[in-house]
């Protein structure tokens, strides 16, 4: 069984970071059966996730089957950053961005 997964995407610079989660939900969607996640330079663009759960003794076993959830995360790796004030709060506050793409409906056999 090979459930090996590279995830590619372009546009990412030295300035931001991107986390790709591969999630494997059980039955009914229970509670996840499976996360595996890595975070690298959006740079880099490219992710590979084995298909092989990392064993501490013995072999490693493949993912678990069932409904897949991949999920990338790009956010930048510090600052800039926009201060703002707004009535009623005396520290006023910054903001920033993050841009999140969710792939459900995949499935993993």
């Amino acid at each position: 069984m090979d459930n090996a997964l590279t995830v590619n995407w372009n546009g990412g610079d030295s300035q931001s970071m991107f986390t790709v989660q591969f999630l494997v939900r059980g039955p009914a969607d229970a509670v996840s059966a499976f996360l595996s996640q890595q975070t690298l330079p959006a740079s880099t663009g490219t992710a590979h996730f084995t298909g092989l759960l990392p064993a501490t003794f013995g072999t490693p076993q493949p993912y678990p089957t069932g409904a897949v959830e991949v999920i990338l995360v790009q956010e930048p790796i510090s600052g800039p950053t926009q201060p703002f004030t707004a009535p009623g709060f005396n520290q006023g506050g910054r903001q920033t961005w993050t841009y999140t793409l969710d792939y459900r409906g995949l499935s993993n056999q």
